[in-house]
């Protein structure tokens, strides 16, 4: 998934959690102490946020910020990091 598109997912999550709590953008730049359009933008996925900013997000909304990131299929642990060496293989190499 590109990084455009899982920023604009970011912040289409966090409108549809902002709208689930029926607070308002004007709402939500006050309690984050910013102007109603700076707000505006991050839903825009016009601003990038930093992870301080999206706990403030979360918490305002009452969600964990883990709710507001896309969502990523597991891949399993081999096709991300395959291993050449087998768990017995491994606890030999420890004692070296």
């Amino acid at each position: 998934m590109d990084i455009n598109v899982k920023l604009k997912k970011v912040a289409d999550n966090i409108r549809e959690a902002r709208l689930l709590r029926n607070y308002s953008q004007d709402y939500m730049a006050l309690k984050l102490n910013i102007s109603q359009n700076a707000y505006s933008k991050i839903e825009l996925g016009y601003t990038r946020l930093t992870y301080n900013r999206l706990v403030e997000i979360a918490e305002i909304l009452n969600f964990s910020e883990q709710k507001l990131l896309p969502s990523m299929p597991m891949k399993p642990c081999r096709e991300l990091f395959p291993c050449s060496l087998k768990a017995t293989d491994t606890n030999s190499q420890q004692g070296r």
